[in-house]
């Protein structure tokens, strides 16, 4: 998704903040999915990833619920109601059928960081310490502008992967693709109305995003670990 027009006729920094999201969608991660062990290696850590969406999006709900701000508040119940436990509890499935080993998301969910490999640690406890933050403009700035629209790009490439995925993959895969489809579309207007301070806003995304993308490097050297083959 390249940047639009509106994203270009804002701030300065918050249009600098989008096209640096914009690169984190083309991380090399996304192109590696091209064997059924890369699949399982990559959905290991997007666990993780699909759980911060949600935990984020909970977070900000129930601060904009505490100060009633009911116009944001309406896209977040869809958004919250989306990410419900049914949700979530069908991608871990996915996972598991894919391969993948979910003890890295059971420590997170425990609380059990200090478990966690390395190149996971410093993007929970990062993460944690957002969603335990109660400050609307950050919360806001790292949910719409920090992170990439991965699920998507997952489900595309399960299309075309060997042997043929079942459609309940897809069609779960879809449900979250559409959520963060939905934040890409509203997060303008949303920055605009909840972050004041558009450079902080966008110091925040810029430094979550920097997380993310050290994630995903690492996630990639455990896909491929001959560069040449990626």
């Amino acid at each position: 998704m390249e940047p639009s027009q509106s994203y270009l006729q804002t701030g300065e920094a918050i249009a600098d903040a989008f096209s640096s999201l914009v690169l984190l969608d083309h991380h090399r991660v996304f192109s590696s999915l091209t064997t059924p062990e890369r699949v399982a290696r990559f959905v290991e850590t997007h666990c993780l990833a699909v759980w911060d969406f949600a935990r984020l999006a909970r977070a900000l709900q129930q601060q904009l619920a505490c100060g009633q701000q009911l116009v944001a508040l309406m896209l977040f119940d869809r958004m919250a109601c989306g990410c419900s436990n049914l949700l979530l509890n069908s991608y871990w499935e996915v996972a598991t059928e894919l391969g993948a080993d979910l003890d890295p998301l059971r420590a997170s969910l425990a609380g059990r960081s200090d478990r966690l490999p390395k190149h996971l640690r410093e993007f929970v406890v990062g993460s944690q310490q957002l969603a335990e933050s109660k400050d609307i403009p950050t919360l806001a700035a790292a949910f719409f502008l920090g992170s990439e629209n991965g699920a998507g790009i997952l489900r595309d490439w399960l299309r075309y992967l060997h042997p043929p995925q079942p459609a309940a993959r897809l069609t779960t895969l879809g449900a979250i693709a559409d959520l963060e489809q939905l934040r890409r579309e509203r997060a303008l207007e949303m920055v605009r109305g909840l972050c004041p301070d558009e450079r902080q806003a966008a110091a925040v995304a810029i430094a979550v995003q920097t997380r993310r993308r050290r994630m995903w490097d690492a996630t990639l050297q455990r896909m491929t670990p001959n560069p040449l083959a990626a």
